[in-house]
């Protein structure tokens, strides 16, 4: 008798910036690898395994290139990398009762890999998600048909300033690493639109923005220090000089797409006040949701990755910052910000 044995294949993915190496092997899953032309090019994460079938690795690399096609693969395989932030981005704040059957939107979600998660961790919700990116939206799609999800939908902004028609209510806005990307101009138009759909006793949870304070910018430029309390101009020409990640002639329109000034509580609160809401309120974590305070949550989203002690430490620093002086302060934001009245049932 002869038993058939699944012989492991290698498929070559050709891009201008170089070649992938897709890898299978006998248990279905994929070892990716990134070869780029030149040496010096930022890649993101050269290695990476996946479930992914190969239209999707190829999808996924037209749009995001070789810099960033494993980055994108981790963000929503990995359960260290994404899972872990909304997780307690979503968990400080809710509990996974409180969220069933509730309608939540994922306003830019990119390539949906936040709306897969959230999906699978809280199945008893409807997820909508949200972006401007047509391509970006086509890897999104992709993955939901990859996923067979069926209480997930991606719609499409007409414009950055504008949300889909007949887009509907939602009891949660989930608000993940955007509030940064939104130009000064475009904060006061989208962050309003989005309390518009939200029901009464929702709530809009903020998080993975860095902080417009913060003393180093690991954000954008990867870590220079003292640059977000320099005006414009010296900030953009010292992080062109030596930030890594910055290409020589960006302009200060692009950084700010790209995230370097950050965002704040106040900031966001104040948008809210000037467009004629007095209807929001901020809410902390609380013990009943896993955490105690803001503090708590910081800790518990940032430390995964490295220097839990010294993080353990700035903890307890900005926990007495706080107490002596009414400031509440962390490097990255993640808050939640609560439309007063009565909440709505599913």
């Amino acid at each position: 008798m002869i038993e058939a044995v699944s012989v492991p294949t290698s498929l070559v993915l050709g891009h201008a910036d170089g070649t992938v190496l897709v890898d299978e092997s006998a248990d279905g899953s994929r070892h990716v690898s990134v070869n780029p032309t030149d040496a010096g090019m930022f890649v993101a994460v050269r290695a990476c395994s996946t479930r992914y079938p190969p239209e999707l690795i190829k999808r996924i690399l037209g749009v995001k290139g070789i810099g960033y096609l494993c980055d994108e693969i981790e963000r929503e395989e990995r359960p260290g990398y994404l899972q872990h932030v909304l997780w307690w981005t979503v968990r400080g704040h809710l509990t996974e009762q409180e969220l069933s059957g509730r309608r939540i939107l994922d306003f830019g979600c990119g390539s949906g890999a936040s709306t897969m998660i959230l999906a699978r961790l809280f199945a008893d919700a409807e997820f909508v998600g949200v972006d401007i990116d047509e391509p970006a939206l086509g890897i999104a799609e992709a993955r939901r048909r990859h996923y067979g999800l069926s209480n997930v939908e991606f719609r499409r902004s007409p414009s950055e300033l504008e949300l889909p028609p007949d887009l509907g209510e939602f009891d949660v806005v989930v608000f993940s690493a955007v509030f940064e990307h939104l130009l000064p101009a475009e904060r006061p138009i989208v962050i309003p639109k989005l309390w518009s759909v939200l029901r009464p006793g929702g709530l809009v949870l903020v998080g993975e923005t860095p902080h417009r304070f913060t003393p180093i910018e690991t954000h954008t430029t990867g870590g220079l220090p003292l640059i977000n309390y320099l005006p414009a101009p010296l900030t953009l020409r010292i992080a062109k000089r030596f930030s890594p990640r910055l290409w020589a002639d960006a302009t200060w329109e692009q950084l700010l797409r790209a995230g370097i000034r950050g965002g704040s509580e106040g900031q966001f609160l104040a948008i809210l006040r000037k467009a004629g809401f007095d209807d929001a309120v901020l809410r902390r974590p609380s013990a009943h949701h896993s955490v105690r305070d803001e503090f708590d949550l910081w800790y518990e989203i940032s430390h995964v990755n490295e220097l839990p002690g010294l993080k353990s430490q700035l903890r307890s620093a900005f926990r007495f910052l706080k107490r002596t002086t009414g400031v509440s302060f962390t490097p990255y934001l993640s808050f939640a910000v609560e439309k007063t009245g009565s909440p709505a049932q599913p």
